[in-house]
């Protein structure tokens, strides 16, 4: 498998993770005066459990380090 490729998406307000060129996985965000708060990621089932999920956080937060911004996120549990 090709490597994880993680970039911003801004005007879309994500961040999204590629695997030879398909859309593996993204997280959403929105922007208020003081934080980024991280509202939804999600993982292409065929992607599940090769590290996307990670890749995504690390380059997200890595990004918001650089900006001096403050990170919050929204911890939800999928019902089953």
């Amino acid at each position: 498998m090709t490597a994880i490729q993680v970039l911003p998406d801004p005007s879309r307000l994500r961040y999204q993770a590629s695997i030879d060129g398909e859309v593996a996985g993204f997280v959403e965000y929105i922007v208020t005066d003081e934080l980024i708060v991280f509202t939804h990621t999600e993982v292409h089932p065929r992607f599940e459990g090769k590290g996307v999920g990670s890749a995504i956080a690390r380059f997200a937060l890595d990004d918001v380090r650089v900006t001096s911004c403050t990170a919050s996120l929204i911890r939800r549990r999928k019902s089953r």
